[in-house]
């Protein structure tokens, strides 16, 4: 998304000439790389740690699950003598 805002200003204002100058330019194009590969590891980043504690969530409800069905089963064997 930050691409595109970047490329819409580019090529609709009148400040693309200067920012097509400086992205000709090798430093240029190694800043604006630099900054999208950070702020794409950055995201991944952050995705990953929500996934992990979702992860961990859905681990503790099932353990708490299973141990109300175990708790279920185990109560109804102790009335029947087993």
């Amino acid at each position: 998304m930050l691409s595109v805002t970047i490329n819409v200003v580019v090529n609709v204002t009148s400040l693309g000439h200067t920012f097509r100058g400086a992205l000709e330019h090798h430093y240029g194009f190694q800043v604006y790389a630099f900054v999208i590969g950070f702020l794409v590891v950055l995201r991944t980043n952050h995705a990953l740690a929500r996934f992990m504690e979702a992860r961990t969530s859905v681990e503790l409800m099932g353990s708490k699950w299973w141990g109300d069905v175990y708790s279920y089963v185990c109560s109804g064997m102790k009335g029947r003598g087993f």
